[in-house]
């Protein structure tokens, strides 16, 4: 059986992701498949050869029940192509 606590990133997790610069723009976002209460998420944002110098990746973690739906946790950064970049 699975653990409640346990959640799939499938139903809680949308990833909002705006261009800063012109349309057209390509990049590769991932984000993992489960998320633990209380442990650190990562996502990774991969800027490919005809993306903009620029990212603003905007996430959100939802829990959706009952057909609603409650933001549990919010977090956007700006990713630079060529540069490591971690948030929190």
């Amino acid at each position: 059986m699975r653990n409640p606590r346990l959640l799939s990133a499938a139903h809680l997790l949308s990833v909002c992701v705006v261009a800063v610069a012109a349309h057209g723009s390509r990049f590769l976002v991932t984000v993992p498949g489960i998320i633990r209460p209380g442990a650190n998420m990562t996502i990774g944002v991969e800027l490919l050869q005809n993306s903009p110098p620029q990212v603003l990746v905007k996430a959100r973690v939802l829990k959706i029940a009952s057909n609603r739906s409650t933001t549990v946790l919010e977090a956007e950064g700006v990713f630079n192509r060529g540069k490591i970049r971690c948030t929190v």
